[in-house]
């Protein structure tokens, strides 16, 4: 098979031909075929959120995965192969954990009653609560909320895939 490039050799556009025995199309071939099987199994070892895992076993991986493909689609080959490594990928594997966080939100309001003393305040208070409570709701939800979030404390034994909230937005 012959192969046309063109080169500048001296200033000059020149076009140059090559021509590719058997085994050298062959292996240009396989190299470019391993170089895509290894580009996927990568990007499905991040989207499975393994680490930094080594060359080797990547490798090992990619010539399992060349090995069995049969019918099934690309990635559904790729990750079955993954699969087929779980135990030496364990430690890459990113790992989860569920912590908890208490928020507490609370309105402020003030009110001012004129009476002649805190009992005589209170009374009033109550009083006139409940018959405005209307007024109440309307004034709590005008007032912004003041946030309290608490410690941030680890769940033992929490599924990470249950957790409320899962990611930055």
């Amino acid at each position: 098979m012959k192969i046309q490039r063109e080169s500048i050799i001296g200033g000059q556009v020149q076009s140059v031909e090559f021509e590719l025995t058997g085994i050298e199309l062959e292996r240009a071939f396989n190299e470019y075929q391993y170089n895509h099987d290894k580009a996927e199994v990568l990007h499905q070892l991040k989207d499975l959120e393994y680490n930094d895992v080594p060359d080797d076993i990547v490798d090992r991986i990619v010539a399992k995965f060349r090995g069995e493909l049969d019918g099934d689609t690309f990635d559904a080959m790729v990750i079955g192969c993954i699969e087929n490594f779980e135990d030496e990928l364990e430690e890459y594997k990113r790992k989860w954990k569920v912590f908890s966080v208490e928020l507490t939100r609370t309105l402020k309001h003030e009110y001012t009653i004129k009476a002649r003393d805190e009992d005589e305040a209170q009374r009033i208070f109550e009083r006139w609560c409940e018959h405005h409570e209307n007024v109440i709701a309307s004034d709590m939800h005008d007032e912004d909320p003041e946030d309290d979030t608490g410690f941030f404390y680890e769940e033992e034994g929490c599924n990470p895939a249950y957790a409320d909230i899962t990611e930055e937005e």
